[in-house]
């Protein structure tokens, strides 16, 4: 049995931005955690709704172990997470959003793996999907994708898609070793930094849904960013395999999986890529390339292994440049 040395401090941060009809459920599943060495810090990214700053001011108040952070201007999920870790006190980052809540047991459950894994730096779980009215409709776990078929080897699975997801806990002392969540990629910041700390880290997983995730229209803060996210996310892919050695520094990359997507957003996401946008494409048949392929100035084609359904395309050095700096200057604006 561990002992309460053997426990470490956990820092559950939430960032805030309205959702008021779901913040008390999402606090008191902190408050009631089996684990009792945990404090939370609420940043409130200037919410909109005058009741979600009086409710947060009042349970803050109830509370000791709330630390309550009052933006006065909105700056995106990715500014407030930085600033709620810098206040937090915890050795291990916990992140939940605003209209979600955690299985009771959930803390519990990752300091235990925790404590049998004294390597891992970042542990995740599977998930659970709730409405709006608290209905469970549905469970995602880390094997659901096919092309994943070895759970362990979570660095190379993450160049498939974000596997390491809700309900993540990170080493605080890691999350700054990799600069913390960028500003520029509110909205794929998390996937950024599980690239980023599994290039340095042992990464860990358990296979139980201990986190609720809502599914609704609105996002939990507002980032202002004009740049899609499937924009963002091939950005932080493509550094992640420049990082790798995967591809050349001097290199550009489209991403294809046939079997991705099969619907209408698959032509507005090619035409991303036409417009000088160094993106992840999704492509419903090789047969689009005959397409993409003048229009893009690509030079060879390669299948990267150990990825059947992977296509890697390398485009000219002048594209890749034109790219980068088209991505830089949107999201300075």
């Amino acid at each position: 049995m561990r002992t309460k040395a053997d426990k470490p401090k956990i820092s559950v941060i939430i960032p805030v931005y309205n959702h008021y009809e779901y913040l008390e459920e999402c606090i008191e599943s902190v408050l009631k955690q089996t684990y009792d060495n945990y404090e939370i810090v609420i940043i409130d990214d200037n919410s909109s709704d005058e009741r979600v700053k009086k409710y947060l001011k009042s349970i803050s108040e109830k509370h000791s172990s709330i630390t309550l952070i009052l933006s006065n201007r909105n700056q995106g999920i990715s500014v407030s997470q930085n600033l709620a870790v810098d206040a937090a006190k915890g050795a291990f980052i916990a992140f939940l959003d605003c209209d979600d809540y955690l299985s009771p047991q959930a803390l519990d459950k990752a300091t235990d793996y925790l404590f049998e894994n004294p390597d891992v730096k970042y542990v995740f779980t599977d998930r659970a999907f709730i409405d709006a009215s608290d209905t469970r409709i549905g469970v995602t776990h880390y094997t659901d994708n096919p092309e994943i078929d070895n759970s362990s080897n979570h660095k190379d699975n993450l160049l498939v898609e974000m596997v390491a997801t809700h309900l993540k806990i990170v080493s605080k002392k890691a999350l700054l070793e990799v600069g913390g969540c960028d500003p520029n990629l509110t909205g794929v910041q998390d996937y950024d930094i599980a690239l980023k700390i599994s290039e340095k880290h042992a990464l860990g997983y358990i296979a139980e849904p201990l986190y609720f995730h809502r599914i609704h229209r609105a996002s939990v803060t507002s980032s202002g960013s004009r740049i899609p996210q499937h924009v963002k996310s091939g950005y932080a892919l493509k550094t992640a395999l420049k990082r790798r050695r995967l591809i050349a520094e001097n290199e550009s990359v489209i991403l294809a999986r046939p079997d991705f997507i099969e619907n209408a957003q698959t032509r507005q996401l090619i035409d991303w890529q036409i417009r000088g946008y160094d993106v992840t494409v999704a492509i419903t048949s090789y047969k689009d390339l005959d397409t993409i392929i003048p229009k893009i100035g690509l030079i060879s084609t390669l299948t990267y292994p150990p990825y059947d359904t992977t296509l890697y395309s390398r485009i000219t050095k002048d594209l890749s440049l034109l790219v980068d700096s088209e991505l830089l200057k949107l999201t300075t604006q």
